[in-house]
C-alpha cells in the first residue's frame, strides 16, 4: 500500500472519529416535571436508569423551571425516576435512545403524599440524592446501584459532574478541587484517577458537591468535591464487613472492612478494601475510502482485557477539645496494579482484494501506589 493512501486513511480516520463522537456527545434525554399545582417541580431528583436492569446510569436534578436534560447518552432503552419530598416517586415509561436522537420526554406532573391518620409517627429518611442552599450531597450508603462501584464510577453518574479522561470536571466542565473527609487531596491528573478508582462505595457515607465553597478550600472555581469516609457515632468498637461479586464475560470483586472505634471525646477509624476486576474491550470498525476509481477497505479489530487488582486503606482519629474544635489525622493510600494485554488488526482491501494487513500485540503491566497524610 503506498504512502499517499496510508495518509489518506490516518486524515480520514480521525475525521470520522471526531465526528462520530460529537454526534454521540449529542444524543441525550430532556423533560420537565411539575408540581400537582402545575408549578415547576424545581429540585426534584431525576434518576435515568437502565430498562430492564435499573442500573444507574446518570443523576440530575430540576432547574428553577422544572427542566432536567441528561447528555452524552449511549443508544439502548431507559426509563426515569423522579423524587421529590412530600410527592409520590414517578416512574416513567421505556424510552428507546438511539444514535444521534435527542428525545423529549413526556411531561412529568407529581402526585403528592395525602395520609389522614390520628397518630403519626415521621421516619426520616435519606433520598440519593439531597439538595441544600449550599451543595448537593450523594447519600453513597443509601444506594444500592452504588455497591460494587469505586468512587470514579459513583462521581460519572452524579449531577452537574463529568469524567472525561483522567479528569474530573464540576461546574461548568471546570476541573474540580477533590477533598477527603475536609482535606484536600494533592493529586492530579492519572494519579488522582486511579485513587479515586481504588476507593470502593462500601468505603463512602457521602459525597458532597459543593459549587461555591468557602475560603477553606483553594479551589479556583471549579467547584469542590468533598468525599466522606465512613465512620460509626456509637461507643464502643464496631467492625462491617462488605462484599461484592459481579460477573458476566468477565468479573469484578471487592471486599470491604470498616473498624471504628469511639469512646467519649476520642475516636479512631479505620478501613481496608481488595479490589480485582478482569475487563474486556472490543472495538471493530469498517471503514471505506473512495480516491481514483479505487474503493479501499480499512477494517480493524481490537481486543483488550484488563486486569486490575488493588488494595486500599485509611486510617484516622480525632480528639475533641470543644463542640467545635478537635484535633486529629488522617492517613490514606492504595497499592495496585494493573497488566493490559492488547491485540490490534487492521485488515486493507482494494476493490475487494487484500492488499496488506497490520497486526500489533502488546502487554502494559503498571505497579501504582500513593501514600498521603493530613494532621489537623
Amino acid at each position: 500500500m503506498n504512502l499517499l493512501t496510508r495518509s489518506l486513511f490516518i486524515v480520514l480516520f480521525g475525521l470520522i472519529s471526531s465526528f462520530s463522537f460529537a454526534q454521540t456527545a449529542s444524543t441525550g434525554i430532556e423533560g420537565k416535571v411539575l408540581t400537582q399545582f402545575l408549578l415547576p417541580a424545581e429540585a426534584a431528583t431525576v434518576r435515568l436508569l437502565n430498562h430492564p436492569d435499573s442500573a444507574l446510569i446518570a443523576a440530575t436534578i430540576c432547574d428553577k423551571n422544572g427542566f432536567f436534560e441528561f447528555k452524552g447518552v449511549k443508544p439502548g432503552n431507559y426509563f426515569i425516576a423522579v423524587s421529590k419530598v412530600g410527592y409520590k416517586r414517578f416512574y416513567t415509561v421505556k424510552y428507546q435512545v438511539a444514535a444521534n436522537n435527542n428525545i423529549k420526554a413526556s411531561e412529568i406532573k407529581l402526585i403528592p403524599l395525602t395520609h389522614q391518620l390520628k397518630e403519626v409517627s415521621i421516619i426520616s429518611k435519606k433520598e440519593f440524592i439531597e439538595v441544600r442552599s449550599d451543595k448537593t450531597i450523594l447519600n453513597v450508603d443509601r444506594s444500592i446501584v452504588s455497591a460494587g462501584s469505586s468512587v470514579l464510577d459513583v462521581l460519572n453518574t452524579a449531577p452537574g459532574v463529568k469524567v472525561v479522561g483522567n479528569e474530573v470536571l464540576f461546574k461548568g466542565g471546570q476541573k474540580a478541587l477533590i477533598a477527603i473527609n475536609g482535606k484536600t487531596v494533592l493529586l492530579s491528573g492519572e494519579q488522582l484517577a486511579d485513587m479515586l478508582k481504588s476507593y470502593q462505595s462500601s468505603m463512602v457515607s457521602q459525597v458532597e458537591l459543593i459549587a461555591n465553597p468557602s475560603a477553606k478550600y483553594d479551589a479556583s472555581g471549579g467547584g469542590v468535591i468533598n468525599i466522606i469516609l465512613k465512620r460509626s457515632r456509637d461507643e464502643g468498637f464496631r467492625i462491617n464487613v462488605s462484599e461484592s461479586f459481579a460477573i458476566g464475560e468477565k468479573y469484578k470483586l471487592n471486599t470491604t472492612t470498616n473498624l471504628n472505634y469511639r469512646h467519649k471525646k476520642l475516636n479512631l477509624f479505620g478501613s481496608y478494601t481488595y479490589a480485582e476486576s478482569e475487563i474486556p474491550r472490543v472495538w471493530n470498525t469498517h471503514r471505506n475510502v473512495y480516491l481514483n476509481n479505487t474503493i479501499t477497505h480499512y477494517d480493524v479489530k481490537y481486543n483488550s482485557t484488563t486486569l486490575t487488582k488493588g488494595h486500599s486503606f485509611n486510617a484516622g482519629g480525632d480528639i475533641s477539645i470543644t463542640p467545635k474544635q478537635n484535633i486529629g489525622f488522617l492517613f490514606h493510600g492504595f497499592v495496585n496494579s494493573v497488566g493490559i494485554d492488547k491485540d490490534n488488526t487492521t485488515i486493507i482491501k482494494n476493490n475487494g482484494t487484500v492488499d496488506s494487513s497490520i497486526i500489533t500485540t502488546g502487554f502494559i503491566d503498571r505497579n501504582i501506589d500513593n501514600l498521603n497524610y493530613n494532621i489537623n
